[in-house]
């Protein structure tokens, strides 16, 4: 039985090793063309969109190669890549987050501008790969397509209601602008009660928005009594509140 063991053992060693120098193999030869192509006067970028033009499925093994070969090219690289097969653009993107090229808040904010139809895909690439940063991540998101940014609010808060508080601080704090819209896809998922997304809000000192937070509450289902005293059990004076434009 030892034996059949051992025998198996140097089997599974034999059968990895061979994986390893064929992947090896294979970048070799993709850095021998991306070289020559180089040399040919051919830009990196148009170099790995003719390769992943043909062969889509080398998607990490391209990108890859390309980034240890002219990582100083990484903008060109992401942009060929994801011209070649834009429906791999998250392949593309996690394989640049893992060459530590640039910093994800940067490689995101790039990848979306290329492809911004995968906008919402693209940030859960880049937050699944790096959880922690969920916050900076969904903002710097906002910030590079604020015209999708009612349609990322609500598929991000649907994703995480556990966040749903954390994911409305950082879309008010980015675009202030669409508080509104943000408040009521609060109002609509959230699964406690219809007052809890406006009493966080007020708790966290948002009052430069009080007016609209309030309106929020309000067009969700909220009666103005119980929006008011939620907001003065939140800290804020009844002669602020009298000065409000409330819808009734």
């Amino acid at each position: 039985m030892n034996k059949v063991i051992v025998l198996l053992l140097c089997c599974l060693c034999t059968i990895a090793d061979a994986k390893d120098f064929a992947k090896e193999k294979q970048e070799r030869l993709i850095g021998s063309l991306l070289k020559q192509q180089v040399k040919q006067q051919i830009s990196i970028e148009n170099s790995v969109q003719s390769l992943l033009t043909r062969y889509p499925e080398k998607v990490d093994l391209v990108v890859t190669t390309a980034i240890k070969l002219y990582p100083r090219d990484y903008k060109g690289i992401m942009k060929g890549a994801m011209e070649a097969e834009p429906v791999l653009s998250c392949s593309v993107l996690e394989a640049m987050m893992a060459s530590n090229v640039a910093s994800t808040e940067q490689l995101l904010a790039q990848a979306i501008t290329l492809e911004p139809a995968y906008t919402h895909e693209l940030m859960v690439t880049a937050a699944k790969v790096q959880p922690d940063n969920f916050d900076k991540i969904l903002r710097v998101t906002l910030k590079t397509e604020p015209l999708l940014s009612d349609r990322i609010v609500d598929k991000t808060m649907e994703a995480h209601p556990e966040k749903l508080f954390s994911i409305l601080l950082s879309a008010i704090r980015e675009l202030p602008g669409n508080i509104s819209s943000f408040m009521k896809a609060a109002f609509n998922l959230s699964t406690s009660t219809a007052e809890q997304p406006a009493t966080n809000t007020f708790t966290l000192k948002e009052q430069k928005h009080l007016e609209d937070v309030l309106n929020a509450a309000l067009s969700s289902g909220m009666t103005k009594k119980d929006a008011m005293n939620v907001a003065l059990s939140s800290g804020i004076n009844q002669n602020t509140l009298d000065k409000l434009n409330l819808e009734n």
